[in-house]
């Protein structure tokens, strides 16, 4: 049982799509996405061709700080004189690629431990359902705070903060449905041939309830941007490509040149907006609960 299984199949799967590609808000996500990871693999493949580019639009010069919207700086500058185009491209890029390596490792701890608890290890699962709750008790953001407080502030402990607040929600998803699952008559059927409970998980268990899976990752690709702004923002992380330290430069900067934050704050806004809107449209087409 696979995800065509889930949508009804092959020809079921192309109808949903086609249906889903009817739906402007949808459409609008899903462009407004891939232009901004096109943009992103752009400047890293021109980086990559032209090594001195980068540092033409990066580098310090104080002399060209602040400066308007213009024919050479589409955007203006920063209060170093960057090009705010170009710093904001690869912002983008990298709270992408940031988000996309927690959701990573946040989805396999919480489906790992989800695989523990379907194994039924004496007090495992009852230990894991407590510790999921005390996680969703606290609110993440001040959780992360606080272990960062430990922590010596550095992108890695950022992300590894946020993989160890966001995994509850991944394990929580994967219990409850592996719960459901284990229900269903091909679970008994596999079991009565003499599949282990292992083999089960992994090739029966897990596929089914990969489109709940999915649907979390890509309305969690939003949050994770989120998080790792506001923890920047108040100087927990040192990344300096990140939209929490373009908006605490703006803010320093605010009378000399308000249109800074209006810059940042409205590609902030399409950057958290495009994967929401994805997520939403996704959700509605392979959530099984919406469908019965």
């Amino acid at each position: 049982m696979d995800l065509l299984i889930l949508v009804g199949g092959p020809l079921k799967l192309s109808h949903r799509l086609r249906e889903l590609g009817k739906k402007k808000d949808f459409l609008f996500g899903f462009f407004l996405f891939l232009i901004i990871l096109c943009l992103s693999l752009g400047v890293v493949l021109l980086s990559f061709l032209f090594p001195g580019l980068e540092e033409s639009f990066l580098n310090f010069n104080l002399s060209a700080d602040l400066l308007p919207p213009q024919k050479d700086f589409w955007l203006g500058t920063d209060i170093f004189g960057r090009s705010v185009l170009y710093l904001l491209i690869k912002t983008m890029g990298i709270s992408l690629l940031f988000s996309f390596v927690v959701i990573l490792f946040s989805s396999f701890l919480g489906v790992f431990v989800s695989y523990l608890t379907f194994m039924k290890i004496a007090f495992f699962s009852s230990l894991m359902e407590m510790i999921t709750a005390v996680f969703f008790i606290f609110p993440t953001i001040l959780m992360a705070i606080l272990i960062l407080s430990i922590l010596s502030p550095s992108l890695f402990a950022v992300a590894l903060v946020l993989v160890i607040v966001s995994w509850p929600s991944y394990a929580k998803i994967s219990f409850l449905e592996s719960k459901r699952i284990e229900k269903l008559d091909y679970i008994a059927a596999d079991e009565a041939i003499g599949k282990t409970r292992t083999m089960i998980y992994w090739k029966s268990v897990l596929p089914a309830m990969s489109g709940q899976l999915l649907i979390q990752m890509v309305l969690s690709i939003s949050g994770v941007i989120i998080a790792e702004a506001t923890l920047s923002f108040l100087g927990i992380s040192n990344n300096d490509f990140s939209f929490g330290e373009l908006m605490k430069m703006a803010k320093d900067c605010l009378l000399e040149a308000p249109h800074l934050m209006i810059i940042f704050s409205f590609f902030f806004s399409l950057m958290v907006l495009g994967p929401q809107l994805i997520g939403d449209k996704i959700r509605d087409y392979l959530d099984i609960r919406r469908r019965m």
